[in-house]
C-alpha cells in the first residue's frame, strides 16, 4: 500500500494526516499478540509514517496504539513523529528505498491485553521535524496480527559507501574504510559480519577477493594501481547467527604515481605517511615532517618540503637517516627511462637528500646509479661529484639520470618512491624543497648550464689583478666551452653598475677610473653541445670595493649612499648611514652631521637646531614634514674635508599616537572657559598608531597671567599597538583665574620625571 502527499509551505506549523485501511474489525488482544509490519520510505519525509490502529476498552471508551508509548523490537518508538529513529542511537535512520520490518509484542503491554483492536490507519505525523516541506510517500506491506511469534528477519546492510575516496578514486598506499547502516527488524544486535574486497581491471569488470582484504578497512596496494575496487558486506546478527543479503559499494579506482608530478592544486595529491609506515625508516631524526608547501616554488606555486633535525650518534660515521614515503607507483623501468628532479636545499646539511625508489627488490640508492654530473644518487653523496663542487644552496637545482641504463634496475618495475635524507655525520636542522618530479621514457627538455656562488677575488685597490669565481653546472652533463664574461662597475655597492670597455676575460686589473667605485664579476655560462646552449648571466653575488688608489695625488675623502632608516612616527629614533671612501686610504676623523626638514618632499630644507648626531628623535614638529641626513666627511690628513652629502627624503612623519581631547567641569559639563574655585577635568582618548607598545601620558598644566606653571596633574599607561586607551588628569581651579590657562598634551614616557617626548599637539582652555 502506497502513503503519499504533500507538505504545506507554511513553517513551524505541525503537519500530518491519517490513511484509513481498516475499520469494523474485531481482533482481541492477548499476552502472546504481536504486531509487525514492513516500511519502504521512498523519501526522508517518507520516514515520518508508521501503522496505528484504534483499541476499544471495556468501558466502550477508545484509545490509539502509537500513543501507548510502546517501542517496536530494535527499541524504535513506534510514534510516527520520531522517523523510527532509535533511542539507543540517536545517529539511526531508517534506510530509504528499502524493506525495513517494524515489529513488537503488543502483548508483553499489560494496558492493552483485554482490549479489541477496531480499526487500522497509517498514520503521517512530522511534529518533531515541522519545518519539513515538500511532498512525501513511501510503501506498507505485510501488515500482521497474531498470537504466533513474529519470523525472525535476516539482518540488512544499506547506505553502504566509502570514506577515504575523493572524485571516484583512491590513491594507492590510502586507507579506505567501508561504512555502512545495519539493521535487524528483531532488534538483535550485529555480529561475524564479513568483510570483503574486490579488485576487477575494469569498472564493469569481473570482480574478484583480494586476499587478505577481511577488514573494514583496507589500504591499496601498489599492485592494485589502474584496477578497480568494491567493498563488499554481509551482516549477521549476534543470537542466531542470521546471515544478511550481501551488498556491494560502488566500484572506485586505484591511481598510483603517474610519473610526473609537479605539486599544484588537482596534480598528484597523496603523500603517504612519511615515516615508520609502509617501508619507511629512520635513525636518529627528529621532528621529522613532510608537507606540500607554498614558501617556494620552481614552477607553479607549490613545492614539496621535507625537513627535521638529525641528532647526534653514539658512531658518526653510522650516519643519521630518514624515508619520506611518497607515492606508491607501477612504473616499468626500461633501457629509456630517466629520472629527472628539482632539488632546493636551504644549509649545508639539507644537500644530503633525494629521490629514492623501491623497484622489483632492488632500490635506486644502491644501484650504483649517477646522475648526468657524475654525483651518485644515493642521498649520502649530497649531488657532489667525485673531485667536483657542492650544488648550491637556496636555488633550484635540476638532478638527472639515465637509471634504465643500469642493469640491476633495467627491467623492473618501480612500487615506492620516497625522498631520503641519508647524512654520514654531521648533526642540525634540515629543509629542502622538491618540484617537478618525472620518471619517463621519452626525452627530457634539456635546460641550459648554470653558474653559481659567483664571486669576486682579490684585493680592491688600483693595480690588483681580481679574479672571478663561479661553479659551471649542467644538469645534462655537457662540460663548459666557451662561457663569457664581464667586468662591472657602479657609483654604490647597491647602485646601478656598468660595463668596463674591454673587461671580458675571466681576470681584470684594476685601473684609476674605478677608484672609489665598487667592481662586479658576470659570467655567461656555454656549454659545448652540437649546437651550443647558452645560461642566463649571473653577476657575483657581492661587490667588491671602495678601490682605493695607489701613488694618487692627494685627495679629498668622499661619502656615498647617505641614507635614512627607522619609523616613520613621531617619537621614533631614525639612523643616518652612509659609507666613507678616502680614495688615499686616509683613515676618517671627525665627520659632521646634520638632520634637514621641509614641508614637502621635494621642497627648501632647513637645518634643525642641535640636530648633529647620526641619529635623531623624531619630534611633534616634524609631523607631516619630510627629513634629510647631511654627512661632510673629514680626515686628518690634507685635504681634510670632502664635498657633504645628503640623503633621500625621509616621511612624511606621522604621529604614533591619535589624541581627541575634552576639558569637563566638576558638575560634568563641558568646560568652555576656567572657573575659579572650580574642579577640572581633562579627559584624552588615545589611539596607538603604532606597531609597538607605547607609554604615554597626558599631562594637564595649569599657567598663571606670567606664563609660569603653577599646578600640573598626569596620567600614564601602557598602550598595546593598534587599541585606545582613555585617561584623565586634572585639579581644582584657584579663586581668581584672571589671566590663566590650561594645556592638555600627551607625551611618550612613563612619569613628568622622566625625559619627555612630546606626542601630540597641545589642547588650551583659557
Amino acid at each position: 500500500m502506497k502513503y503519499s502527499g504533500t507538505l504545506s509551505s507554511a513553517s513551524n506549523v505541525n503537519k500530518k494526516v491519517a490513511f484509513k485501511i481498516f475499520e469494523n474489525l474485531n481482533i482481541p488482544i492477548t499476552a502472546a499478540t504481536n504486531f509487525s509490519y514492513w516500511i519502504n520510505p521512498s523519501d526522508a519525509n517518507g520516514k515520518y509514517a508508521s501503522v496505528d490502529f484504534t483499541y476499544r476498552r471495556s468501558d466502550g471508551t477508545t484509545g490509539t496504539f502509537i500513543n501507548t508509548g510502546i517501542k517496536d523490537m530494535n527499541g524504535s518508538s513506534t510514534h510516527p513523529n520520531t522517523g523510527h529513529i532509535k533511542t539507543s542511537d540517536p545517529s539511526y535512520s531508517l534506510p530509504l528505498n528499502q524493506w525495513t520490518q517494524v515489529a513488537m509484542n503488543i502483548g508483553g503491554n499489560a494496558s492493552l491485553v483485554g482490549k479489541t483492536i477496531i480499526k487500522m490507519t497509517i498514520k503521517f505525523d512530522t511534529t518533531a521535524s515541522y519545518n519539513a516541506q515538500g511532498s512525501f510517500s513511501g510503501y506498507i506491506d505485510d501488515i500482521r496480527i497474531t498470537n504466533q511469534a513474529v519470523a525472525a528477519a535476516a539482518p540488512t546492510a544499506s547506505n553502504i559507501s566509502l570514506i577515504g575516496s575523493s572524485n571516484g578514486a583512491v590513491f594507492a598506499g590510502s586507507q579506505l574504510t567501508g561504512s555502512y547502516t545495519y539493521a535487524d527488524a528483531n532488534g538483535e544486535p550485529e555480529f561475524g559480519s564479513v568483510f570483503e574486497w574486490l579488485s576487477a581491471p575494469t569498472a564493469g569488470g569481473t570482480y574478484t577477493t583480494v586476499s587478505g582484504a577481511t577488514y573494514a578497512s583496507f589500504t591499496p596496494t601498489a599492485s592494485l594501481i589502474g584496477k578497480y575496487i568494491k567493498f563488499k558486506v554481509t551482516p549477521k546478527n549476534v543470537y542466531d547467527l542470521g546471515t544478511g543479503t550481501p551488498v556491494e559499494s560502488a566500484p572506485i579506482q586505484i591511481k598510483g604515481f603517474d610519473g610526473t608530478t609537479s605539486f599544484e592544486a588537482g596534480d598528484f595529491p597523496a603523500i603517504v605517511n612519511t615515516v615508520d609506515g609502509n617501508g619507511g625508516r629512520k635513525m636518529s631524526v627528529t621532528n621529522e615532517k613532510a608537507e606540500i608547501s607554498s614558501t617556494v616554488a620552481k614552477s607553479g606555486t607549490q613545492s614539496f618540503a621535507v625537513s627535521g633535525t638529525a641528532n647526534i650518534r653514539s658512531l658518526p660515521t653510522d650516519g643519521t637517516y630518514v624515508d619520506f614515503l611518497t607515492f606508491n607507483a607501477s612504473i616499468p623501468i626500461t633501457a629509456d627511462t630517466k629520472l629527472s628532479y628539482w632539488i632546493y636545499p636551504t644549509n649545508e646539511i639539507s644537500r644530503y637528500i633525494g629521490i629514492d625508489f623501491s623497484a622489483s627488490g632492488s632500490s635506486l640508492r644502491d644501484s650504483g646509479a649517477v646522475d648526468k654530473t657524475g654525483a651518485g644518487m644515493h642521498p649520502n653523496k649530497a649531488h657532489k661529484p667525485t673531485g667536483g663542487k657542492d650544488i648550491p644552496l637556496n636555488e633550484w637545482t635540476q638532478i638527472v639520470s639515465d637509471i634504465g641504463s643500469y642493469p640491476n634496475l633495467r627491467g623492473k618495475t618501480i612500487e615506492t618512491i620516497k625522498i631520503k635524507f641519508d647524512n654520514p655525520g654531521a648533526v642540525g636542522n634540515f629543509l629542502t624543497y622538491f618540484d617537478d618530479i618525472e620518471i619517463t621514457d621519452g626525452a627530457l627538455q634539456e635546460q641550459a648550464p648554470t653558474a653559481h656562488t659567483v664571486a669576486v677575488t682579490g684585493d680592491a685597490s688600483v693595480g690588483a689583478t681580481l679574479g672571478g669565481d663561479y661553479v659551471y653546472r649542467d644538469a645534462f652533463g655537457k662540460p663548459e666551452k666557451g662561457s663569457s664574461y664581464k667586468w662591472l662597475r657602479g657609483n654604490t655597492v647597491n647602485g646601478a653598475f656598468t660595463e668596463i670597455p674591454g673587461a671580458t676575460g675571466k681576470t681584470y686589473t684594476l685601473t684609476a677610473a674605478e677608484v672609489g667605485k665598487y667592481v662586479k664579476f658576470e659570467v655567461t655560462p656555454i656549454n659545448n653541445a652540437a649546437t651550443s646552449s647558452v645560461g642566463s648571466p649571473k653577476q657575483s653575488s657581492t661587490a667588491i670595493g671602495p678601490v682605493i688608489g695607489s701613488n694618487l695625488p692627494p685627495t679629498a675623502p668622499i661619502a656615498s649612499e647617505a641614507g635614512i632608516s627607522g619609523s616613520k612616527l613621531v617619537g621614533s629614533l631614525v639612523t643616518g648611514s652612509y659609507t666613507y671612501l678616502d680614495p688615499n686610504g686616509d683613515l676618517e676623523s671627525g665627520s659632521s652631521y646634520r638632520w634637514l626638514r621641509s614641508d614637502s618632499e621635494n621642497g627648501i630644507y632647513t637645518a634643525i637646531a642641535n640636530a648633529t648626531e647620526t641619529t635623531y628623535m623624531l619630534t611633534n614638529e616634524d609631523t607631516d614634514k619630510y627629513l634629510k641626513f647631511e654627512v661632510t666627511p673629514r680626515t686628518d690628513v690634507a685635504p681634510e674635508t670632502g664635498a657633504p652629502v645628503l640623503s633621500n627624503s625621509f616621511g612624511p612623519v606621522a604621529q604614533s599616537v591619535q589624541v581627541t581631547a575634552s576639558f569637563v567641569a566638576g558638575n560634568g559639563s563641558v568646560a568652555t572657559q576656567l572657573m575659579p574655585n572650580q574642579l577640572l577635568t581633562g579627559n584624552a582618548v588615545i589611539v596607538n598608531q603604532n606597531t609597538l607598545a607605547a607609554d604615554v601620558l597626558i599631562i594637564v598644566a595649569l599657567y598663571d597671567s606670567s606664563g609660569s606653571m603653577v599646578n600640573v596633574s598626569f596620567s600614564q599607561k601602557s598602550i598595546a599597538p593598534g587599541t585606545s586607551e582613555a585617561l584623565s588628569a586634572g585639579f581644582k581651579l584657584p579663586s581668581s583665574t584672571a589671566g590663566y590657562r590650561v594645556k592638555l598634551f600627551a607625551a611618550g614616557g612613563t612619569s613628568i620625571y622622566s625625559p619627555l617626548i612630546p606626542l601630540s599637539n597641545v589642547f588650551e582652555l583659557r
